[in-house]
C-alpha cells in the first residue's frame, strides 16, 4: 500500500508465501478506501519497540488464534491476561501512539487461517477501526461497529465481492 502498511506474519516454512498473500490482500483493501472512507493516522515509530514496530506504518499482524497480541509489552510479560489472546474474534484493532487530544493511530491483529471474502471483510473493518481512532478513540462501540461494518460493506461490493454476514464481530 505504497508503504504506509507493513505486513506481519509468524516465521514458518511457507512465511513467505502467507507474507505475499497477506500483503496483497492488505493493498487490495487499502487501494479500495478512497471514496469510502479516510486512511488512518500514522503510528510513531519503535513504539513499543522497533522489532514490531519499525516505522510509522499501519501494521497488519496475521496470527493464529492462540497467539499473543504482538505489541502489547504486558503480554509478553503476563501472557495469562484475558485480552492478550486473540480467542475468537476475527480480528481487531487496537489503539497505538500517537495520542494528540483523543485521536490515535493504531494497528490490526487478523486471523492468519482467514481466506476469501471474509479475510477481505475483516481486513476492511478492522482497518475501519484504525481510521476511526484518527478521528475519535473513545468513541461509542455501537457508532464504531456500525461504521466497520458498513465500511467493509462498501469495499467488498466495490471489489465485486459477496458479502457474507453469517458471523458476527465483537470487536
Amino acid at each position: 500500500a505504497g508503504g504506509a502498511a507493513r505486513v506481519w506474519v509468524k516465521d514458518s516454512a511457507d512465511a513467505q508465501t502467507q507474507l505475499t498473500q497477506h500483503a496483497a490482500d492488505v493493498t487490495t483493501v487499502w487501494a479500495q478506501y478512497p471514496g469510502i472512507f479516510t486512511y488512518p493516522m500514522p503510528d510513531t515509530p519503535e513504539v513499543p519497540f522497533a522489532a514490531v514496530n519499525p516505522d510509522g506504518a499501519i501494521d497488519f499482524y496475521f496470527v493464529n488464534a492462540s497467539d499473543l497480541d504482538p505489541r502489547r509489552t504486558e503480554c509478553v510479560a503476563t501472557p495469562s491476561l484475558a485480552w492478550c489472546v486473540r480467542g475468537t474474534n476475527a480480528g481487531f484493532a487496537h489503539r497505538a501512539a500517537p495520542y494528540p487530544g483523543n485521536k490515535s493511530s493504531a494497528y490490526l491483529v487478523v486471523d492468519a487461517a482467514a481466506s476469501g471474502d471474509d479475510l477481505v471483510d475483516t481486513i476492511a473493518h478492522e482497518l475501519a477501526h484504525a481510521s476511526q481512532f484518527a478521528y475519535d478513540q473513545t468513541e461509542a462501540s455501537w457508532l464504531k461497529e456500525s461504521t466497520a461494518t458498513w465500511v467493509a460493506y462498501k469495499v467488498v461490493k466495490k471489489l465485486g465481492l459477496t458479502p457474507g454476514y453469517s458471523y458476527r464481530r465483537l470487536a
